[in-house]
Order: C-alpha cells, then structure tokens, then sequence
C-alpha cells in the first residue's frame, strides 16, 4: 500500500483551523471542525487548507513558481545536486537540535515551509514527533518518497505556513530550513512560531543572509525569484528578540560563494569559516563582521522562547483547490535518487 493510502487518525492532535484555531477531527475522509462549520479536503494523503487572502496575487505567483522548482521531475538532477550539499549539513542541525534539547524523547517537532518534507523525515528519524506544512500540493506529495511511520496521513498540511495551523504551545521545535527568505514580513512569521512553541522551546532557522557583497552583486545580477526577500542577520537577531526569543546558537550552515581568487581575501574567509565550523556556535566578533560584510552563505540561528508575544488578527483566508496537485504515484519514484541522497546523510545522525 502507497503511504498516502493510508486512513487518517482518529487523533489529529494539535491540527487547528487557521482562522479559529478550532480542533479538528477526521470524518468520512475530511477534517472537520467538531461542529462541522468548517470542512477541509483531504487528497492523497494531504489535508488542503489555506492561504491569506490579502496575499492572494503573492501567493499564486510564488505557489507556480515553488512547483516548477521542486513540485515537478524537470529539475531532479538540480535537485539531486542540491541535497548532496545540503543533506550532510541537515543532518548536523537535527544532530544539533538533540544536543540542544537534552536528547529527549517524544518531542513534537514541526518544520514549516518543509517542501517536500526531507529535513522532516531526518527529524523523525532521529526521534522527534514531526509534522510539515507547506502551501504547495507537488512538492509535498512528491515528499511520500520519505516513508516513515511517524509522517504518514494528518502530518503533511497543505497551507500558508506563515499562519500555522496548529495549537497553541504544542511544540518543542519549530525548524525554518531555507524558508524564511521566502516571506516578506518575518515579524509575523516568527510571532506565529512562538505562539506554537512551549515555553522553552526552540525554533532553528536557517537561511541565506544580506551582506555588503550580496548586494552589491545583486545590483547588477537581480534576483530572478520575486519571491526572495532575503534579510542582514541583524533584522533576524532583531525580529527574534522582538518575538520573545533569545539567542541560543549562531552558526554559519555552508557557505556558497566560490573561493576568492585573491590570496588575502581567501585567507580572511578562511579565518571567518574556522569558528563556525561544523555548526559551532560563534563567539568570534570577527566572523560575525565578515558575514556581515562579504556574505558568502547560509546562517544558522538557534532561538528560546523565554517569553509569550501575541501573533495578533488571523486574516480570512482562501481554499487551496486539491487540483493543483497534478503529481500522480507514478511520479514519486522519480525521486528515488533524491532518497538515496537523504539516506546517505542519515548514517550520521546520532
């Protein structure tokens, strides 16, 4: 039996409307609230919720762009390029995330913006009680390639992951794995993550940062993805401290720019990258200036809630169409390559 085949459970546990937070219940194959006000479609596995309303034309714009990125099998070998880099150092961060929380067992992990779900299965893998959210159907459904127990039907929702549908402090983790640069006002994000978040618990995220470099280079290079909206560190330090969070880790993921051809310059990146290496967390004021200055990769920061923030209004929000998902089971073994890769990396979880 396909994983997507599977019955819903009875128990969907922290799953919430968006606008109420209502609870919600399985019946005849949809979710529904338990007065049956408001009814969410349930196809192949995934629950179909929604998105803003307000961000009606964004979200259509970016949903098509994210399915041609990594909802289709046009790009496999991108992919396939993409996780032999970003795999290894995944696994690092879920390595990271257990030393952090004490290695306990039976937390509740949630990442949004998850894609097709990777990070995720690493995540469950390694222990923790996971679910994903992400507004686009195919990169989700192609995601059925990750097969765990923990992550079959009721854990993959289909929605605006900027306004979680989920209960209040349910989680001991929220992870933001290169999804942050996506959404424009990060304030409303990450308030919404520390609504979810127990007391205590962390949210890691992880993504490319604005330097002096980046922009400079994007001037005459501008970002062919509208949907980019990518921050100095200081506004994440910043929007974080604001969202009730304190900071637990700063680290630098990889970096992605390729190795100065100058001999100084390339020995200044060097001197940057050594007391960040492996996912240490930085205590040099030298590295952090030159992140800051020449850029050259992905962040990775590490937050504790030490305070509840209220995440304000919920907007109205519209109905994702369950045909928007056009990938069929014949599909998913396309992404077989991709799951060698992810597996590969997994041996080093501990």
């Amino acid at each position: 039996m396909n994983p997507e085949d599977g019955p819903l459970p009875a128990d969907l546990g922290p799953l919430r409307t968006q606008d109420t937070l209502e609870p919600l219940v399985a019946r005849n194959g949809h979710v529904t609230t338990l007065s049956g006000s408001r009814t969410y479609p349930v196809r192949d596995g995934l629950i179909f919720m929604g998105y803003a309303a307000d961000s009606e034309a964004m979200i259509q714009e970016t949903m098509e762009e994210e399915r041609v990125w990594q909802g289709t099998t046009e790009r496999l070998a991108i992919d396939e390029e993409f996780l032999r880099r970003s795999a290894p150092v995944a696994v690092d961060m879920v390595n990271l995330l257990r030393d952090l929380t004490g290695r306990r067992a039976g937390l509740k992990a949630l990442e949004l913006g998850s894609g097709a779900g990777w990070v995720s299965w690493l995540m469950a893998r390694a222990g923790f009680d996971t679910y994903l959210c992400d507004f686009e159907a195919n990169s989700l459904y192609s995601g059925w390639i990750y097969e765990h127990d923990g992550l079959g039907p009721g854990r993959r929702i289909v929605a605006d992951a900027r306004y979680a549908p989920f209960a209040d402090a349910f989680f001991d983790v929220v992870m933001l794995k290169e999804f942050t640069h996506h959404v424009e006002d990060k304030a409303t994000l990450l308030r919404e993550v520390n609504r979810v978040l127990k007391p205590g618990g962390l949210v890691m995220l992880m993504d490319p940062m604005q330097s002096l470099r980046r922009a400079v280079y994007t001037l005459r290079h501008p970002d062919p993805h509208k949907g980019h909206h990518i921050a100095w560190p200081d506004r994440y330090l910043l929007e974080l401290r604001r969202s009730g969070f304190r900071r637990r880790w700063f680290s630098v993921a990889y970096w992605t720019w390729s190795l100065p051809r100058r001999r100084v310059v390339r020995a200044l990146q060097d001197r940057a990258a050594r007391p960040v290496a492996g996912l240490r967390n930085s205590r040099s004021l030298f590295t952090e200036l030159h992140i800051r200055l020449m850029g050259g990769g992905s962040v990775l920061y590490v937050g504790e809630k030490v305070r509840d923030v209220s995440a304000g209004p919920r907007p109205a929000f519209h109905p994702i169409d369950p045909a928007l998902l056009r990938l069929a089971v014949s599909d998913r073994a396309q992404w077989s390559g991709c799951r060698q890769i992810v597996e590969e990396a997994s041996r080093r979880l501990i």
